[in-house]
Parts: structure tokens; sequence; C-alpha cells
């Protein structure tokens, strides 16, 4: 094997103005300084997180401040009924409505706080853990070299070794520069050197880029907890009512303030006074858009005609049974009340939900129902509707909604949640069903779907089928997703209140599971609806606290008068949430820190998860009531004697379209 010669200029040449090891000592130096600097850096990072943190703890404890008249009060929650005797009075469904809006703006800013809070204590902990690795590494890293004995004068030390006793001539047929020690050896140790001095460097730039990081996200959970204090003040500012003493009068009209400088009266003339400049093209849209603005009963509860060239980036999303949504952005944007100012203030490009119904160019009862159902809703938990628009291209009408940017309940499930997190689920839905059932209406197709998390709460959506109670015409048609239809409103009976709180207590079972029912099992429709009237429920999961089995069990009862009402179900959901405050923990509330079902694992199947139209066939045979409330009492009791004789006549009795 050749041997290579080395002389003079070759090793000399590592250490020249552009060779490897030039100003080595200098830079190590120069970083040694930069690692004090950067722990010093990394507690004052430390320091600012932890007085940030301080900050928003001290804001989050001012949720004992929320303070209304006790008649809006159920423990620690709104009520959703109004007391006796004020059933009719329109006073207090104005002054109840007032205090929704204030305790869902006041929670829904304490609830932001929380959020900080939560980020600001897995920052402090991430940082905590990154600053460790770091100076581990960077410390690793000047132990290797300390090893190697390089370090403060030593390195000058080596540098004069390795070029005192390099010579370039042969001694004793010894090898080039071997006088007396290991050449290689020394070469070797410097381009060690150059590795640890390289990774030192590089862990260093790494710690900055991490400080960097860090501060970075503090500034802007900073901004953010900014914005949540301004908006709780403008909200603070905005919660004294007419009827309270201390209630302002407009300098306008000299009328009291519904709220603090917003003065319905002055509102709706300018209401008034826009009304020549916009025109729907719909007799019924119009006089339904001039009723909500003339009726006002808070500052955002109105709707408006908006021009369909006021979108933007129109996408589809998805198509349902009756309509296609898209999601678009509206370029004036939402105009809110803004309590400081005493104006309205737009949004601009606020992101918005566009429902186009189909076949809705000769409008139709339904739609206008809807409509109305959205308006009169004064509960902070079923979503809100912005206006009505039409689709010059289609001409179909178009309902415009916020865009739920959070999905659906069945997304939101997808997350850990704890029993304190799927109690406040339940709570919100019951809170929006409480304020439909309260109205004499009945929702007729709850499920997760129709179930939208936005704003940190879980609203009630599509209300395009709700009904007064008593708006029970026959149909041979019913609509929704099957496994969260009544028994009885399969067999022909109409929708009930208490066929609302059937689908509760399924909705109730898919909160513990995770899955929608019966999707481990072959999805015949026929058979399913069958079953379902014959006390088909989901399997309880192992783990399911007792008292909320209970509830669940109660609200599936077949026998729809055996049903708890929502404000049974509402009260018992916040009482529990309450519980959960008390030190030490009640009882009532150990059945949820001791149990926890296990989430079902997803199941392949053509489970139907979008609302469909059904259509109901009259039985083969006589007295289709009479045999469908016999199959609804049928507790499975026949085990397997079902397929008899009268089953064949009765054959399929439900046919999806």
């Amino acid at each position: 094997m050749e041997k290579t010669e080395f002389s003079d200029n070759d090793f000399s040449s590592l250490f020249d103005s552009n060779g490897l090891f030039k100003n080595k000592l200098e830079n190590f130096s120069e970083n040694l300084e930069k690692f004090r600097f950067l722990n010093k850096k990394a507690e004052d990072v430390q320091s600012e997180n932890s007085k940030l943190k301080n900050e928003i703890r001290a804001w989050v404890d001012r949720k004992v401040q929320i303070n209304l008249p006790q008649s809006n009060i159920n423990n620690s929650y709104p009520s959703e009924v109004p007391p006796k005797g004020k059933e009719n009075d329109k006073t207090y469904q104005e002054r109840y409505a007032i205090a929704q809006e204030f305790i869902s703006g006041w929670r829904a800013c304490i609830e932001e706080f929380e959020n900080y809070q939560k980020k600001c204590d897995g920052l402090g902990k991430l940082f905590e853990e990154i600053t460790q690795k770091n100076k581990e590494k960077v410390n690793n890293t000047l132990s290797q070299i300390s090893k190697l004995n390089l370090s403060g004068g030593k390195f000058h030390f080596l540098i004069f070794r390795l070029f005192k006793h390099f010579k370039s001539s042969n001694h004793n047929g010894k090898s080039p520069g071997c006088c007396n020690f290991s050449f290689f050896s020394k070469l070797n140790t410097m381009f060690q050197v150059e590795i640890l001095f390289i990774e030192f460097s590089v862990s260093l730039n790494i710690y900055q880029d991490n400080i960097t990081a860090t501060e970075d996200k503090i500034k802007e959970y900073r901004e953010l907890l900014d914005k949540s204090v301004l908006r709780l003040n403008r909200i603070r500012m905005g919660r004294t009512p007419a009827y309270s003493n201390q209630a302002q009068r407009c300098s306008v009209c000299n009328r009291p303030y519904v709220f603090l400088k917003w003065c319905k009266f002055c509102d709706i003339e300018q209401f008034k006074k826009q009304f020549p400049n916009w025109r729907s093209d719909n007799s019924d849209f119009d006089k339904i858009i001039h009723n909500s603005q003339l009726s006002i009963k808070f500052p955002n509860g109105f709707i408006q005609w908006i021009p369909y060239e006021k979108f933007t980036n129109v996408k589809f999303v998805g198509r349902g049974a009756y309509a296609n949504v898209y999601k678009a952005n509206w370029v004036e944007g939402l105009g809110t009340w803004d309590y400081a100012l005493g104006r309205r203030v737009q949004h601009p490009n606020t992101p918005v939900a566009l429902k186009e119904l189909k076949n809705s160019i000769n409008i139709g009862k339904e739609f206008l129902e809807e409509v109305k159902a959205y308006i009169e809703s004064s509960s902070s938990t079923v979503l809100r509707c912005y206006g009505i628009s039409k689709n010059p291209v289609t001409n179909e009408y178009i309902m415009v909604f916020p865009y739920a940017h959070g999905g659906n309940l069945r997304n939101y499930m997808k997350k850990e949640l704890n029993w304190i997190n799927k109690l406040d689920i339940l709570r919100h839905i019951l809170y929006g069903l409480a304020d439909i059932h309260i109205r004499g209406l009945v929702h007729r197709d709850l499920h997760p779907g129709n179930l939208l998390h936005y704003r940190r709460t879980i609203s009630v959506s599509d209300l395009g089928l709700c009904r007064q109670v008593d708006d029970v015409k026959s149909s041979d048609k019913i609509f929704g997703v099957l496994s969260f239809i009544a028994p009885e409103v399969l067999v022909g009976k109409p929708y009930t209140q208490a066929s609302d709180v059937y689908s509760i207590g399924i909705i109730m079972w898919f909160i513990t599971s995770g899955q929608y029912p019966f999707s481990d099992r072959g999805y015949d429709k026929q058979y399913l609806a069958r079953d379902i009237c014959k006390n088909l429920r989901p399997k309880i999961l192992e783990g399911t606290p007792p008292g909320y089995k209970d509830l669940m069990q109660r609200c599936w009862d077949a026998d729809p008068n055996k049903r708890p009402t929502t404000k049974e179900l509402y009260q018992r959901i916040v009482f529990w949430l309450n519980e959960f405050n008390k030190e030490p923990s009640p009882d009532t509330i150990k059945q949820f820190i001791t149990n926890e079902p296990q989430l079902l694992e997803a199941h392949d199947s053509n489970v139907e998860y979008a609302s469909h139209s059904i259509k109901i066939q009259t039985l083969i045979g006589p007295n289709l009531e009479r045999r469908a409330e016999k199959i609804q009492k049928d507790t499975n009791s026949n085990d397997g004697d079902d397929e008899n004789e009268d089953e064949g006549k009765m054959l399929t009795f439900i046919k999806f379209l």
C-alpha cells in the first residue's frame, strides 16, 4: 500500500487564515459567553411566562363575579325556563334574553382565559424540558472537550507541540512527522476538536431558537389575553339592563337603554331607514326580516338580507338531503354592537356557512318556519342565523350561518374528554333544546351531525323541521337518522317533545362511546327500525356511571310519558357539574371519578350519518296502531319466536326513499 507523504505546508495550512482551526479558541470563548447569556435569558423567559400566568389566573378567578338577578340563575347557570307566572311576560323574556347574552359572553371570556392558562402551563413545562435538554447537550459537549485537555491555554500548547515536533524528513525509516509522537493520533484529536466545536455551536443555535420561539408564543398569548380582556370589559359595560336603577338614558330619545349604550328604539329607527335600500324579491322574506328588526330584543338578535355578491371564496362543503352547504367569506361582515363605542362595528370577511336549500325557488312553509325558529331563539347554544340570501344562478334561497370551525359533535368526540367536558356538552345541548321546547316547538332531527362546535360551545343547529307541538298533521314521511328517531315516530305517531328527549338519550350513549349506535351490526334499515320498535337500544358500556346510565335509560324509554323533560334533564346535569366544584367530592360525583367507559373502536359499516327522508308504509293487515303498540311493548320476551305467521303479514313497514 502506497504511503502518504506530508509536508510542513500540508499541516500548517490547517491553521492559516482559511484553515479549519483558525481562531477556534476565540470562537470557543465567545460561545461559552453566549451559553451563559442564554441560560440567563431562559430564566427571564420563564419568569415572563409565570407573570403572564398570574395575570390570567387573576382573570379566571373573576368568574365568581357573574352576578345576575337570582331569578335568572340556576345554581351557577341561568335558568332555562321562566318562573311560574312569567311564561307570557314579555318584559321578563326580554330581561331573560339580556341575561342570557351577558352570561354567555362572560362565560365565553372566562373559558378563553382558562384556555390561555392551560397554554401557558403547557408552554412553561415544555420550555423547562427543552431548556434542560439544551443545557445537558451543551454541558456534555464541554465535558468531552475537557477530557481532551483542550480548554483554555492548553489549546495553544497543543498547537505548539504539533508544530515543534513536526518534521518533513524521515528519521530512521520512520514515516514523516513521527518525531517521538503519533502524528495521526494528534491529527485525529484535532478533528475531534473540530466536531465538538461544531456541535457546541449548533447546540447553542438550537437553544437560542427555542428561546426565541417561546418568547413569540408568550407575546402571542399576551395579545390574545388583551383582546379577551377588552371583550370582557365591553360585556361588563353592557350588562346593566333597562330595569336597573343605574340604567342610563339615550341622549337622542331619552328612553332608557336596554343595554348600556344600546337604545333599542333608536336602533329600530335606523333599521327603518334602511328598508328602502334592499329587497329580497319575496314578500314573505321581506316581512320576516322587517319583523325581526322591528321586534329586536337585544343588540344582535335580528336577521338581514345579504346580497349574494357580498360573498367571496365560496367553496362547496357538503350535500344534505334537502340542502347544499358552502363555506364563504362575507365581505362586509357581521355588524355587532360595540358597547364601549355605542354603535355597530363591522367585522369584514366574516367566515360563514351558506345553506342553499334545494327546490326553494317556490318558497314553501317549511323554509319560512325554519327562518322563524332561528329568529325567535334567544338561546346562546342555538346556532344564530345571520340572514338570508339568494343564488342568482340557481335562484335557490340561502340561509347564512356562522361557520363552525370545530365541526360537529362527531368530530369533537375524537378529542380526549373527561366527565366534566362530557357533561358540559350535554348542558349546552339541553340549554338550546330547552329554549326550543319552551316556545312550544319540537326539533324533530337531533343527532350529532346537527350539533356544532362553535365558540367553545356545542350549538343546536338545523331547525328546518322545527314545528309547533300542536302541528301534528299526518304525513307518510319522517326525516332523520334512523338510530336517533323515537320508536313511536317510526310507527307513524306524531313527533313530540318527548321524541326529542329520546334522541337526547341516544346522544348520551354516543357521548360515552364515541360511535354511532348499531354501527357494529349489519345496517339493514328495515329490520333495524323493527328492532328499535321492539325495544332494541345500544349496549351500555361497562364503566358508565350508574346515575348517568339511569338517566339515559329513562330518556330512551319506549313509553314517551315516562321520559324526563328537558327541564329535568338540564337541572340534573347542572347539579352534577356544580357538585364537581365541591371539596371533598360528594358521593354523587364519585361515580364519575371512579368510572370511565372506554370509547368503542370505529366499525366499518354502511351506517347513515346524515338525515334522510323516510316513508312509512301501511302494514299489510288492519289495526296498524294496535300492532305497532304491541311491538313497542314487546321487550324481547318471545326469545326468537317473532318470526311467526303475523310477521309474514307485517313484512316491511318502513322503506327508505
